[in-house]
């Protein structure tokens, strides 16, 4: 055989292979999007199963439906043993959802004595959909959906998992599901970090549906991107360019290594300040009476809850039974500062005190921490002075201005209370009003317009009234955009606030100033209310998710999933002013 035959041999071989590979991926890709597809169908109906009462002829319907889905997935984890995976046992291995699927068919279909259950078959569905969720980027990326809408997108997932775990037996402690609707508000306050509810933690819960719930707080809190890098990280997945620049437009990285140091950093530090603050709760709160499994959840819930500025509390009177405990004080006001400066502001911090002594602080740094202690000390002492002769006429001086301290601290982003808001003059509750508005600093766990927002807007409305339009600060001149961005951001905040009040004074019966409060309470993701929350209606309950979510994933973000982004103009028309005043 001469050299040429030979190299003709050889070209043949390697487009056969080359021919093969395409037929493999072509194939692969196919079952991914019908794979895609059919979970966006598990999500329509599981939403259907726990959204409306069944009945016994819907449940045989429903159930003929898990069947041939349960089938769909069964087939096609079989396909990829057989044909597209070479290690079959290392395949079976790494993917035991799809593996516990095929067995549970096959053995449903062979074994007389095998039956899967309804209950079964929902567990089963769900747990293909939370292992195969990757696949809904390929649906996505067909429909060209922007990264502010998978923001979205993946928020309202999480959601939807978490409600449809609380609708569980298992996650109340009377064993009795609760009805969606409540389930689905629990988890968007959790996800959104608000800390609203319709129902007592500590009591109506489980110690599952506690944990659920404890699960959604921190997944909330981080960022949902957050989660999907160290998941990257953890399981060593290869990152798409499209993720890549994702990850680098959320974090203002330049390359993908920085964008996961500062992921790191972000769990690093959240888990250390968590970890501590749990310890001294746990000392703090010790009792040789209670149980060190009661003590030690009690005080980590809190912990995490504080941290994520999150509100929620497994005591009925939140924190009220510790007003005058100043440990507790101390230690979850610490742990709400913390998480609502927001990571950069912590980095910038490590880096300038523990790491390197030379780095300069940001001027975002020293803006969120001028405006966090500025507000701080306002807000303490505008409660002091209003509610002195109020109600808190019966207690002492130390402890008006302890009670006057946290009420500050927690007002802006957490929602704990450690005395009855109910009973506050009107004047101290307009001044809430004004804290849970401005909220948290930018990329924290809280909510708001944020810091810098207000900061922004305080300084360009001094230069203004000094004439002076350029907008300096502490030797450093401000980016005009950023102030634009920082009004929209407050006539958006302001629209949007109006806008749902609007709506939830025509869907309940309660007055108007605290239902004006319960929405301001929601969009800021504060968790502090008057009263209305328990007693809101199915639509109040849909107005309330809709401005907590808007809330914690920010008006702007809200606003570019739905508005394509205009390319920059390099052209200027001619200026003409016009009249103000």
């Amino acid at each position: 055989m001469d050299n040429t035959t030979l190299l003709k041999l050889k070209s043949l071989y390697f487009s056969l292979r080359l021919l093969i590979h395409n037929v493999y991926h072509r194939f692969d890709q196919l079952l991914k999007g019908f794979s895609s597809l059919f979970c966006l169908v598990i999500i329509i109906v599981l939403f259907l199963e726990f959204a409306f009462h069944l009945e016994t002829t819907n449940i045989a319907v429903y159930f003929l439906f898990h069947r041939f889905l349960i089938g769909f997935f069964a087939f096609d984890s079989l396909l990829r043993v057989l044909f597209f995976k070479q290690t079959k046992w290392t395949y079976i291995y790494k993917n035991p959802i799809n593996s516990l699927v095929l067995f549970t068919f096959i053995s449903d279909l062979f074994l007389p004595s095998f039956h899967i259950t309804f209950f079964i078959s929902q567990l089963l569905l769900f747990m293909v959909l939370v292992s195969r969720v990757s696949h809904l980027q390929l649906f996505l990326t067909w429909l060209k959906v922007r990264p502010a809408q998978i923001i979205i997108l993946a928020f309202l997932f999480v959601i939807f998992v978490g409600s449809l775990l609380l609708s569980l037996p298992i996650s109340t402690s009377t064993q009795t599901p609760m009805s969606f609707i409540d389930a689905l508000f629990t988890s968007f306050s959790s996800v959104c970090v608000t800390g609203l509810t319709v129902n007592n933690i500590g009591s109506d819960f489980s110690f599952f549906g506690q944990l659920i719930i404890l699960l959604l707080i921190q997944i909330g809190g981080l960022g949902i991107m957050s989660f999907s890098a160290l998941l990257m990280l953890i399981l060593r997945r290869k990152v798409s360019q499209s993720d890549t620049m994702r990850l680098q437009e959320n974090y203002a990285t330049m390359n993908l290594k920085d964008t996961f140091s500062a992921i790191s950093f972000i769990f690093k530090f959240t888990l250390f300040f968590e970890f501590i603050g749990s310890l001294f709760l746990i000392i703090a709160w010790y009792t040789p009476q209670q149980s060190l499994k009661d003590l030690v959840f009690t005080s980590v819930f809190h912990s995490i809850s504080a941290f994520c500025n999150a509100g929620f509390s497994l005591f009925s009177d939140s924190l009220t039974q510790f007003q005058f405990h100043f440990p507790t004080i101390l230690i979850i006001s610490f742990l709400i500062i913390v998480g609502g400066l927001g990571f950069p502001v912590l980095f910038n911090l490590y880096q300038r005190f523990i790491k390197n002594p030379h780095t300069k602080l940001r001027l975002q740094t020293r803006m969120a921490l001028v405006i966090t202690l500025s507000l701080i000390l306002f807000g303490t002492f505008l409660i002091f002075c209003t509610e002195y002769s109020h109600s808190m006429s019966a207690f002492s001086f130390l402890e008006k201005l302890q009670l006057s301290y946290f009420q500050s601290v927690t007002t802006r982003t957490a929602g704990f209370v450690t005395t009855d808001i109910t009973m506050f003059h009107p004047s101290t509750i307009m001044m809430c009003l004004i804290l849970m508005i401005i909220g948290a600093s930018p990329v924290s766990t809280g909510g708001g317009i944020k810091t810098t927002t207000f900061a922004l807007i305080l300084i360009s409305f001094w230069n203004i009234v000094k004439s002076s339009f350029r907008f300096d600060y502490q030797k450093k001149t401000i980016d005009p955009n950023s102030v634009f961005v920082a009004f929209a951001t407050l006539f958006i905040a302001l629209f949007l606030i109006c806008g749902f009040s609007f709506f939830l004074f025509l869907s309940e019966v309660a007055p108007i100033d605290k239902l004006l409060f319960e929405v301001v309470s929601a969009f800021g993701t504060v968790g502090l209310s008057l009263g209305v929350t328990a007693h809101l209606s199915a639509i109040g309950k849909l107005i309330i998710m809709t401005i907590m979510f808007i809330g914690r994933i920010g008006p702007f973000v809200f606003l570019y999933a739905f508005f394509q982004r205009r390319n920059v103009k390099h052209f200027s028309y001619p200026v003409e002013k016009v009249s103000i005043v």
